[in-house]
């Protein structure tokens, strides 16, 4: 046998740090029908005012393909935290042209305030096709409202001009889209539309899913007129019981009248498909008719269109990040595993499942698409961009749900972890990681220090055997820097050393004394309530307990002081806190011990006691 030579000769270039540099070569494409160039810290195209970066943040990108043979590019300019905030396209490779540029502004937890999109007049110069403005709900991450400023429905198509655009149920799913004359969403437990109702200019019907019970989809029915159903089976996709293609290393096989034919793709650093072609005349080589399909992106996904946007044979509709796009009565969203993407607004249409505390839950590619991919609509960090595949962290592939897992979360719905888990938080107490170990919950900081809840046996004990997931907060950090000042700063140590200027047996000596015992359950010494209470981002009140103030669960919150290895529930960190401020005021533990069970009329619990002891021992 004689192997053959190949199609097309794939080459990749990096730079000294490992980082891609390119795909084949932009400045000299030859015999290849595709060709992709980054630039980090040295950007090249003049006049297109983007600056090197350090921080592997992309600051151009280039392309060329045989379909044209014209070299295109995209230059970056980034906010103070990283996100997106300039895109400006060039086809000169001197000047930007101002066409498909964008601009992009967002609030300070990410939500996308302004966006403005441009595209091509077709004679070199652009017109600008979205200038869009968000409109939130009070205090809240949720959409209400998208108004362009544009009359043009080429991008987002602004279709109600009264009243709000969107609504969401209980678990913050959109059910109502207004633009695109969504009428209703119905989801399924695990977050996943079962069936979309919709009406508009291009049509009445409904999109209807069905999955798996691991939340995998199986079937989609589109039902308008007629109906379309669309079932996956693994890598065989079927249309209407008919076999329409399925997936290989490099592309798709197709089946056609004649036979099945392969076609293959190039696709960028992203995953996105960039250009399709097969050898349509089995002749070994590839010509420019034989380019199949070509696409091109935005930043956040919207394909450009003017250019090298017509295609032979069948529509393939998947390309952003790989996924793929239903258009079916104007929808316009990428379907990707565990919520859907529209990409005109750049906005998700459900919450992330992966929780990060920085930034809103609809935040698309942390506002830097450059850089960022999300396949599966969770979290891309064990997604591996070089081998198309879901790996651990010694490079094994292994499937959806296991990667799903290693992050705290579940395909089975709860997002939960079992009660019998190793479990890693940050300084900030935030949990970074979730092993199962089979034996009782155990809790550790990122330096394997093992914690251990400070009333194991009594109100923590529900907190140690409870279940957690990658994001949740296990405890507050107070250091010992934080404590001490507090301390200070409420007038403790002063007002101690006023009385005990007088002499440790002075009539003001005594009466101070009562007062500061007083205090540490009702007034301004009491810690818990005084300060800690206020870290805290949601304190539930606890109605029953029998004081003379406002109090808490023991349970709303919970603190690492200092440097221990301990975890304290709000009023026993307060207890520590107390008597931390008693040793620190001069006090022998014998009398803070005394005045504590006197000011709690002797009902100081055992932990009360001990929490106090370690305060003032600094243990």
């Amino acid at each position: 046998t004689t192997r053959s030579a190949g199609l097309q000769q794939v080459d990749y270039q990096y730079n000294i740090r490992g980082w891609l540099k390119g795909i084949n070569d932009v400045d000299n494409i030859g015999n290849d029908v595709f060709a992709f160039g980054i630039s980090y810290n040295d950007p090249n195209i003049s006049g297109i005012g983007v600056t090197p970066l350090y921080n592997g943040n992309i600051s151009e990108t280039q392309w060329k393909t045989a379909k044209d043979n014209k070299k295109r590019g995209y230059g970056y300019l980034y906010d103070d935290l990283n996100r997106l905030k300039i895109s400006r396209y060039t086809d000169n490779m001197s000047t930007y042209t101002g066409q498909y540029n964008t601009t992009y502004s967002y609030d300070k937890v990410g939500n996308m305030l302004t966006l403005f999109r441009n595209t091509t007049n077709g004679s070199g110069s652009y017109v600008q096709i979205d200038s869009l403005t968000y409109g939130y709900a009070n205090t809240s991450n949720k959409l209400l409202s998208v108004t362009d400023n544009n009359s043009s429905t080429e991008g987002f198509n602004d279709r109600n001009k009264t009243g709000n655009d969107y609504a969401y149920d209980a678990n913050g799913n959109m059910i109502l889209d207004q633009n695109k004359g969504i009428s209703g969403i119905t989801y399924n437990h695990l977050n996943l539309p079962e069936t979309v109702s919709i009406s508009n200019n291009e049509g009445t019907g409904t999109i209807s899913y069905i999955y798996d019970a691991t939340g995998a989809k199986l079937k989609k029915i589109v039902t308008e007129g007629g109906s379309l159903t669309t079932e996956y089976a693994g890598n065989y996709v079927y249309k209407n019981g008919n076999l329409e293609f399925f997936n290989h290393s490099e592309g798709i096989v197709e089946k056609e009248a004649d036979g099945y034919k392969y076609v293959y793709q190039f696709k960028d650093h992203l995953d996105n498909i960039r250009l399709s072609y097969k050898d349509a005349d089995k002749d070994g080589s590839i010509t420019q008719d034989e380019i199949i399909q070509e696409k091109n992106y935005y930043p956040f996904g919207l394909e450009h269109r003017g250019y090298n946007d017509t295609y032979r044979g069948r529509n393939h509709q998947y390309g952003f990040n790989g996924i793929e796009q239903e258009k079916s009565l104007g929808i316009d969203w990428y379907e990707m595993d565990l919520r859907k993407y529209d990409p005109a607004i750049a906005r998700w249409n459900g919450i992330d499942p992966i929780t990060h505390h920085s930034m809103s839950t609809y935040t698309a590619f942390d506002n830097n698409p450059v850089f960022w991919a999300d396949p599966s609509g969770a979290d891309g960090e064990h997604y591996n961009w070089d081998t198309g595949r879901y790996e651990d962290d010694q490079g094994n592939e292994v499937s959806f749900e296991t990667a799903l897992a290693s992050v705290g979360e579940s395909t089975g719905g709860s997002g939960e972890s079992n009660p019998s888990d190793d479990i890693t938080v940050n300084s900030e107490g935030i949990v970074t990681n979730v092993v199962e170990n089979d034996d009782p919950n155990r809790f550790f900081d990122e330096d394997g220090n093992e914690l251990s809840f400070h009333d194991s046996e009594g109100v923590d004990k529900p907190y140690i055997t409870g279940t957690y997931r990658r994001g949740d907060r296990l405890f507050y950090s107070v250091s010992t820097e934080q404590m001490n000042e507090e301390i200070v700063s409420s007038g403790l140590i002063m007002q101690r050393w006023i009385s005990k200027s007088s002499g440790a047996d002075s009539f003001g000596y005594y009466i101070w004394s009562l007062f500061s015992a007083y205090n540490k359950g009702h007034g301004n010494f009491d810690f818990a309530e005084q300060y800690l209470a206020d870290l805290i981002e949601n304190p539930s009140l606890n109605t029953g307990r029998n004081r003379s103030s406002t109090t808490y669960n023991d349970g709303a919150g919970f603190f690492r002081l200092g440097n221990t290895n301990n975890i304290y529930n709000l009023y026993d960190a307060g207890n520590y806190m107390w008597g931390r401020a008693m040793g620190m005021s001069g006090f022998s533990y014998g009398e803070i011990r005394f005045g504590s069970q006197a000011n709690e009329f002797g009902f100081d619990t055992e932990a009360d006691q001990r929490a106090i002891r370690k305060g003032f021992s600094g243990n």
